[in-house]
């Protein structure tokens, strides 16, 4: 098969109701293009369309159909998507990878509620539109009814290019406006009887043909200014208007098929190589990072996979596009989404269930693949010199949802893995396993969208489901003041103050004080010693006893003290930043882990010994640092951003710790910045005391501590791990090194005010 260039490849949508005959089409574009021999019958299950035992069963698509037919030179991929708006997604998903839709339309019944919403998809989606109106031999067809209708719903652009000279049985002819010739067929249609249209049919068409010429230079001042003169364009004029018209979406043309009898075919497969925009004619894609990508072949190659189809005895076929460069047999890639390697064994050229085994394909065209190691629908591969990912198309929210489990327990995890890979074929099947309900919730389109799940498992997978009505999550809500409640809360409050203000007078475990006031205030509200018990979060403790120990070890070796002076002492001569890295050095410090306490102790410390060696103003510098501590406090590490989550989630409140983190860090910058300007911060000019060569290395303790503690964090906040048990873990490793004494160690842990914290948080 030939290579097709980038200026010899158009992409298009095939798109229309339930019944417009999209398949059919589909067979005759074939077949015409020479790709298929013998036209497939839908009543014979044996069209290239449509070839999934779903669609055989129910008798129209769930699937979309990616597949080229070659015309005059130019390659014409075809993407035929499900009429029904349960299978929107396919509808999307090809909208967003090609460049021109084709609405078909049934003759009989013009444009229904399908055509209007996928015309709205393409609207929303800026792509060019071309009716066609297909069925024209069925009897009830009346295409002056149809036309009207679309010119009422669609306005003036609605351009007709084509129109039959009867409709019904005895359709077999065409006035085409456009070339200003008759189209008639015989019996079995295929190639075109071209003549000079008849006399009685020529006002009419002169009529049109001026509307059409009209139309076709209002998209561009050379050919306006020429139509004033002359009063009409050549063909090539006004194929060049009408594309520039289509490109912009300033007209709709519309033409005649009746795809059962193979009427018209190859005359709109001739517009269509002709007229319709070639992908580098239409607008470019951007990245996630909002950067223009355009469809060049000599650029680094980046393929977008918008599709995969599950097949017997072959497994994931993955569609994808060259969104630019190149693709060879053999070509690897890296995963943008995964992070995984992939070498492209195999590049077909799709048919449907066929496919063309091609060597290359450059920017704009359409392919697919199989045997991919990691690769999932919306991931991106990029060569060599690439670094784009893609996420353009956005999919519509479910409107229906059902319970759904297996009649045999034992297949829940079969059905739960057959769940993803469908998922992976049909994004807009959203899955959601709730804990809160015990169930496994099905999300989709429709009803019949869910029925097509539930068949394809019980045939295809061999599941016996069942759908049931999801249950509903009742949550208690007050409604009303309870005096009660509201006065032993007023209790709880006075006796926390109470408690606070003994721990200031007296020496006094602050926190196993608290936990006994619990105690005591729980058994006289009513409460069991279990009910208490219980709201005393564990999970809470481990947490802030494994970061605090760790961090307390780091500090009692002095690795956060001898790391700060080597930060500090890497500014050099730039001493006029030491402000400002003060205050983000006690933020890193505070963000890790130890939190706002002990990382302000250490390093407004630290800020003051800089300052008198520095000759400068201790008070700012030692703001510098307890606001860095502050600001980095809330991080998912430290202490104050797990009280943060404790304190929240029970409330309903979740998720949202990240933002909560860039506040507080984005607020104590901005207080930073007014400290630097008020104290004239700008104007350090004394010589930095720590010189880089004067700080001893870090010995084997601390190079130890250091790097269980960048262990910590990358295991945390790249695994999702727990944060207290790895602390906790990581400073027992520590202690089995011999990094810290094990006596001090836990003679400087502070217990009663880790007590005090998960009793305020219980």
């Amino acid at each position: 098969m030939k290579v097709y260039q980038t200026n010899e490849i158009k992409n298009i949508a095939l798109l229309g109701n339930d019944g417009s005959g999209k398949t059919t089409l589909t067979e005759a574009l074939l077949f015409e293009s020479g790709i298929i021999k013998r036209r497939g019958r839908i009543t014979a299950k044996n069209t290239v369309s449509d070839y999934f035992p779903v669609e055989q069963e129910y008798g129209y698509s769930v699937f979309s159909t990616v597949f080229h037919v070659e015309w005059n030179g130019k390659k014409l991929n075809i993407i035929d998507c499900p009429g029904s708006d349960d299978f929107v997604g396919a509808a999307m998903t090809a909208l967003n990878v090609t460049d021109t839709a084709i609405l078909l339309l049934n003759g009989q019944y013009g444009p229904e509620v399908g055509t209007q919403n996928h015309f709205r998809y393409t609207e929303k989606l800026g792509k060019p539109v071309i009716f066609l109106v297909n069925q024209l031999d069925n009897e009830k067809c009346d295409y002056d009814m149809v036309l009207e209708q679309l010119q009422t719903i669609y306005g003036p652009k609605v351009v007709p290019v084509q129109y039959p000279l009867a409709t019904g049985p005895n359709f077999n002819s065409l006035i085409d406006v456009l070339l200003m010739k008759k189209y008639s067929w015989g019996p079995e249609g295929g190639a075109p009887i071209i003549e000079e249209i008849p006399a009685e049919e020529m006002e009419k068409a002169t009529e049109l043909h001026k509307a059409l010429v009209e139309a076709a230079a209002e998209h561009d001042e050379g050919l306006m200014e020429k139509f004033f003169e002359q009063d009409s364009l050549t063909e090539d004029e006004m194929r060049e208007g009408i594309r520039k018209g289509l490109a912009s979406r300033g007209m709709f043309p519309v033409f005649c098929v009746c795809a059962g009898k193979d009427m018209g075919v190859r005359r709109l497969m001739e517009f269509l190589g002709n007229v319709v925009p070639f992908v580098d004619e239409m607008p470019p894609v951007h990245n996630t990072r909002g950067e223009v990508v355009k469809p060049d072949s000599n650029g680094p190659t980046s393929l977008y996979f918008f599709k995969t189809a599950v097949e017997p005895h072959i497994g994931d076929v993955q569609y994808f596009k060259v969104m630019s460069g190149k693709v060879h047999e053999g070509d690897d890639f890296t995963n943008a989404d995964r992070g995984s390697k992939e070498r492209i064994a195999q590049i077909y050229a799709c048919a449907g269930a066929n496919r063309i085994k091609v060597e290359e394909m450059v920017a704009g065209d359409i392919g697919c693949t199989v045997k991919l190691k990691d690769v999932h629908t919306g991931n991106t591969l990029n060569g060599k010199g690439s670094e784009n990912r893609f996420n353009f198309i956005k999919y519509p929210n479910s409107k229906y949802s059902r319970a759904i489990k297996p009649l045999n327990e034992s297949d829940t995890e079969k059905m739960m893995v057959a769940l993803n890979r469908m998922r992976e074929e049909d994004p807009t099947w959203v899955i959601d396993q709730s804990k809160e309900l015990r169930q496994t919730i099905v999300h989709g389109q429709g009803e019949f969208h869910l029925r097509t799940l539930k068949w394809r498992l019980e045939n295809n997978e061999k599941l016996q489901i069942k759908f049931e009505e999801p249950r509903i999550p009742y949550r208690e809500t007050i409604t009303k003041a309870a005096r009660a409640d509201y006065r032993h809360k007023n209790i709880s409050l006075i006796v926390l103050v109470v408690v606070v203000a003994i721990g200031f007078i007296r020496k006094v475990n602050l926190g196993f004080l608290s936990i006994g006031v619990a105690f005591a205030l729980g058994t006289f509200g009513g409460m069991s010693a279990k009910e208490i018990v219980g709201g005393f979060s564990s999970s809470m403790f481990v947490t802030l006893v494994g970061v605090t120990f760790l961090f307390g070890m780091a500090s009692n070796n002095g690795t956060l003290d001898l790391f700060s002076k080597k930060v500090v002492a890497l500014v050099g001569k730039r001493t006029i930043l030491i402000p400002i890295l003060m205050f983000f050095l006690s933020a890193f410090i505070s963000a890790i882990g130890p939190g706002h306490i002990a990382a302000g102790i250490l390093m407004t410390t630290f800020a003051m010994y800089l300052a008198f060696e520095m000759d400068i103003n201790p008070m700012a510098t030692s703001l510098y640092a307890k606001l860095g501590a502050n600001a980095g406090c809330a991080s998912v590490l430290s202490l104050t951003g797990v009280l943060a989550k404790n304190l929240s989630e029970p409330l309903g409140y979740s998720g949202f710790g990240l933002h909560l983190f860039l506040s507080t860090l984005l607020s104590g910058f901005l207080f930073t910045l007014v400290v630097y300007i008020l104290y004239k911060g700008y104007k350090v000019k004394a010589d930095n005391p720590l010189k880089l060569s004067d700080i001893p290395k870090f010995n084997r303790d601390q190079l130890l501590t250091i790097a269980a503690i960048v262990v910590m964090v990358v295991c945390c906040i790249g695994f999702k791990l727990d944060t207290g048990l790895f602390a906790f873990a990581t400073a027992a490793v520590l202690v089995l090194l011999g990094v810290v004494d094990e006596k001090k160690a836990i003679k400087e842990f502070r217990g009663g005010r880790l007590c005090l914290y998960v009793e305020l948080v219980s």
